[in-house]
């Protein structure tokens, strides 16, 4: 988990959430027509009545990303948090294609509560087979497995 600086905002719905923190789940907790891929970046914000925005960055094998490349020089041997020193910027891990899914869903991780209103880039960014390694290194496959739609609506945009 990256715990990221006071201050960075983000709009959601005509609503102002601050990103408190960062981490990363190998593989993909979504899928876009079935597909998993190899990691995919929480970005989890929260607006002034407490309520989660999570934005969700899938990543596919490909070219280095070196934003990534910053953060894995900073991780810890073992599980656990970091709070980034240098002036790593969130915003260029995003794809230059800002098309997104939208719904209301849960939290991943216990204790799921609901009501997190969810963002998923539908282009996926890259990192290299070393980046990728290094995460599931430390990580070691915490996905929690994709969970059916059932009565939420799903949004394209």
């Amino acid at each position: 988990q990256i715990n990221y600086k006071a201050g960075n905002t983000i709009e959601l719905n005509d609503i102002s959430y601050e990103l408190l923190q960062f981490h990363f789940h190998s593989p993909s907790e979504h899928t876009i027509n079935g597909e998993h891929f190899e990691m995919e970046i929480h970005l989890v914000h929260k607006n002034m009545n407490n309520e989660l925005g999570v934005i969700g960055l899938l990543v596919n094998e490909g070219t280095t990303n070196p934003t990534l490349e910053s953060i894995i020089a900073n991780m810890p041997k073992d599980e656990g948090s970091i709070s980034l020193t240098d002036e790593t910027n969130v915003q260029d891990l995003f794809p230059v294609n800002k098309a997104y899914y939208q719904y209301s869903g849960s939290l991943t991780t216990p204790p799921c509560s609901e009501g997190v209103y969810w963002v998923v880039l539908e282009t996926p960014i890259t990192a290299s087979a070393e980046q990728i390694g290094a995460f599931n290194a430390l990580i070691k496959g915490n996905n929690r497995p994709t969970q059916p739609i059932n009565q939420r609506t799903l949004f394209k945009h």
